[in-house]
């Protein structure tokens, strides 16, 4: 089973995630989430991505991912759950 991945946030751990979940086996689909476009562009230039969005609300409305990483700033983790767990997302 091949599986959509979601990351939410694109600093320097989020940077390392995409790159661990590119390179796993399982996954097929890589979507990115940050609100600065040249953080989305940098890890654009480096890793292949399927889509990448600058709000995240937008990205979990229009892509059915299996998994969501979220590695944005702790003040944001709480609501990013709320609406990840809202459109679906267990994982």
């Amino acid at each position: 089973m091949k599986l959509k991945a979601g990351v939410i946030g694109l600093g320097l751990s989020g940077q390392n995630y995409c790159q661990t979940l590119v390179n796993n086996y399982f996954i097929e689909n890589l979507i990115i989430c940050d609100w600065s476009i040249k953080a989305i562009e940098n890890v654009k230039s480096k890793i292949k991505v399927k889509n990448s969005y600058q709000d995240y609300t937008k990205m979990l409305q229009n892509e059915e991912l299996d998994l969501l990483v979220i590695a944005a700033p702790d003040s944001n983790y709480f609501e990013q759950i709320v609406q990840a767990i809202s459109f679906g997302i267990k994982n």
